[in-house]
């Protein structure tokens, strides 16, 4: 039987949940909302910072965002393909099923792309661009795919737009 004493201890350690280093972790992936040019934009951190070394701000709109939630079976391929693999994703036209739009997905692999520091990277890249205005496109790779699936739901909400995917 549990009582008041145990719920303030942490079920994975069993430390006191103010003191508990896996209760205060900041989580995993969030989203901060803010303004850019007086339009609503969302940035994904990931444990409070910037989702990946190569990238300091991974930061978007409602319009790409709605990119990402029509795609959600793409980026969920991305995201789930394991690390040296290359996902089963080809070049492709996508129709929006909520909006009815087209949206053109591109697929790129940097096999030993030499990164501006000098180290090498070895990741499939994709690119969504929206069939209706060309000047809305965005890329992501395989960390930004996980953090879009993990986020979906609260990415959804905040863009008004329907899930698809569950």
């Amino acid at each position: 039987m549990k009582t008041n004493k145990d719920e303030d201890r942490c079920e994975k350690t069993g430390l006191k949940r103010i003191s508990c280093y896996h209760c205060q972790a900041p989580p995993e992936y969030e989203i901060k909302e803010s303004t850019f040019k007086g339009s609503p934009v969302v940035e994904i951190l990931h444990k409070s910072g910037p989702i990946h070394e190569f990238d300091k701000n991974f930061r978007f709109g409602k319009s790409k965002a709605k990119l990402f939630l029509a795609c959600m079976d793409i980026v969920k391929e991305l995201a789930t393909t394991p690390y040296g693999e290359m996902p089963d994703i080809k070049n492709q036209k996508v129709v929006d099923s909520v909006s009815g739009n087209p949206i053109f997905v591109e697929v790129e692999s940097f096999r030993e792309m030499q990164h501006s520091s000098g180290r090498t990277i070895n990741v499939p890249w994709v690119r969504l661009r929206s069939g209706d205005n060309p000047n809305i496109h965005i890329g992501l790779g395989r960390q930004k795919a996980k953090a879009i699936l993990r986020l979906r739901r609260q990415l959804a909400e905040w863009a008004n737009y329907p899930l698809v995917d569950e």
